[in-house]
Formats: C-alpha cells, sequence, structure tokens
C-alpha cells in the first residue's frame, strides 16, 4: 500500500533514514511522492509526544 509522508504520519508512521519514494504526478501537475510500507516504522514514544500537537491538514 503506498501512501504519502502525511498520510503515514496520521497512521502513526515516520519515514526511515533513506527512505526512497516513487514521485508521481497528478492531474494538473501537483506533485506527490508515495512511500510502501517498507520505508516507514512506528513513531517512538517520544516522537508521538512531540507530534501530538502537530495538525494534520
Amino acid at each position: 500500500m503506498e501512501k504519502t509522508e502525511k498520510q503515514w504520519k496520521k497512521l502513526g508512521f515516520v519515514l526511515k533514514d533513506g527512505a526512497v519514494g516513487v514521485e508521481r504526478t497528478q492531474q494538473f501537475g501537483s506533485r506527490y511522492t508515495y512511500y510502501t510500507e517498507n520505508d516507514v516504522r512506528p513513531l517512538t514514544e517520544e516522537e508521538k509526544l512531540l507530534n501530538q500537537n502537530y495538525k494534520y491538514v
């Protein structure tokens, strides 16, 4: 399953060091980078505390 960095973060995951995603261009030229399950890891407890006030827009 491919998701953007923001989508993974909403699910409680962050990108691993050196993660390389696949860039895709959407209709009207918007570009997004998608990552698979192999490119992410679960947030640590400390990261969860640091990100609890982060607003996902």
